[in-house]
């Protein structure tokens, strides 16, 4: 990738192991790039700035520098990354000592989680999203209706979690979309597309590397611990897209409860319906 966009004078660098830098060196470069280093309470005016289309436009095209650029157009470069639509939002998570947001495992209890891989970009066009259910066979019917009108994509797995599998499968939907796409011209055939991911280890699927490979399809990934403020989805989006399901849902649920269970009380095995 780097030879593709000319940068081979820099690769000789990637192997250097960088010094962390200094308090002084942060200060400098807040102050010179204009920057603000917002209290809480500012924090959150800025994240739902940060979610209007101008602010989302402007970080997909500055954040490359000028070798990059010349490639990058609204329609050929997106963002994608998968959160949590469970309808309980209390879920509790088992986390390493030395680690505050990288979960480990989830409690037992929890063998209903989904996750929805979401795809965003500049414009308007966007890849179905790709839906991750646990505890199933196969895919539930009322869902495989959407899956046929092209309306999501589906994968069953046991945790609902994402995984390397999970990601292949992924890759292959998101191939298949830019096929389309560039087929009907919404991406000029020739042009290459670029796609930002976090560091989360799924991505570390080869065989989903080399398709993306194979589709002209370039994966920039952001440092781990700093998706949740680097990337537009998680920063502006993520939240008010996930209460805005969960609020959906419990209207579902509550309309499922008056039309099927006359007042009983629900069942636990009801509670997936």
């Amino acid at each position: 990738m780097s030879l593709y966009f000319g940068l081979s004078p820099v690769i000789k660098h990637f192997d250097k192991q960088l010094v962390p830098p200094s308090p002084a060196y942060v200060s400098g470069f807040i102050s010179r790039h204009k920057l603000k280093v917002l209290s809480p309470t500012n924090i959150t005016p800025a994240k739902l700035n940060s979610a209007f289309m101008p602010n989302i436009r402007a970080w997909f095209y500055f954040m490359f520098n000028k070798d990059i650029k010349p490639s990058i157009n609204k329609f050929n470069i997106f963002n994608t990354d998968e959160w949590n639509a469970d309808f309980c939002s209390s879920q509790k998570l088992i986390v390493p000592a030395e680690a505050k947001r990288a979960p480990a495992s989830t409690e037992d209890y929890s063998n209903n989680h989904i996750s929805i891989m979401t795809t965003i970009g500049p414009s308007c066009i966007k890849p179905p999203p790709f839906i991750i259910i646990s505890a199933l066979k196969t895919v539930p019917p009322e869902l495989l209706e959407y899956k046929k009108a092209g309306s999501c994509e589906t994968h069953v797995n046991a945790s609902g979690w994402m995984d390397r599998n999970a990601f292949f499968c992924y890759a292959v939907h998101f191939c298949s979309w830019v096929t389309i796409c560039r087929s009907l011209g919404v991406i000029p055939r020739n042009s290459p597309v670029f796609l930002i991911l976090d560091g989360h280890p799924s991505r570390l699927c080869s065989s989903a590397l080399v398709l993306f490979a194979k589709y002209f399809i370039f994966v920039f990934t952001l440092p781990g611990n700093l998706v949740h403020i680097l990337q537009p989805f998680d920063v502006g989006i993520a939240c008010p897209l996930r209460n805005a399901f969960r609020k959906l849902t419990r209207r579902r649920k509550i309309k499922w409860v008056d039309e099927h269970n006359d007042g009983q009380k629900i069942k636990s095995t009801d509670r997936r319906k």
